[in-house]
């Protein structure tokens, strides 16, 4: 209910539990849940985030290309996340910024 009703703060506060329900949100039909999703994503994801995000994408079925756009995008700010908090130097921007 939380992400149908775009209340993301508080999906976030949900921490790891809503993980799963904030990766099935990137295949969302909606764009608006689709980048909700990837937002909450890149600030709770951790490398078992983007396994499991990759996992969903090979599990794939009838993927809409938007819904891989998404995934792969949530999956790549939580990499440079952690790029970022390693100390492991400035990230490059994405083509998409």
């Amino acid at each position: 209910m939380l992400i149908a009703g775009r209340r993301w703060d508080e999906v976030v506060a949900l921490g790891k539990q809503a993980e799963s329900t904030l990766i099935d949100a990137l295949f969302d039909t909606d764009r608006e849940i689709q980048d909700g999703a990837v937002a909450a994503l890149a600030k709770l994801g951790d490398a078992g985030t983007v396994r499991s995000i990759r996992a969903a994408m090979r599990r794939g079925g009838d993927l809409e290309v938007k819904g891989v756009y998404a995934a792969m995008k949530a999956a790549s700010l939580i990499e440079e996340k952690k790029l970022r908090r390693d100390g492991e130097g400035p990230v490059p921007p994405s083509p998409d910024r």
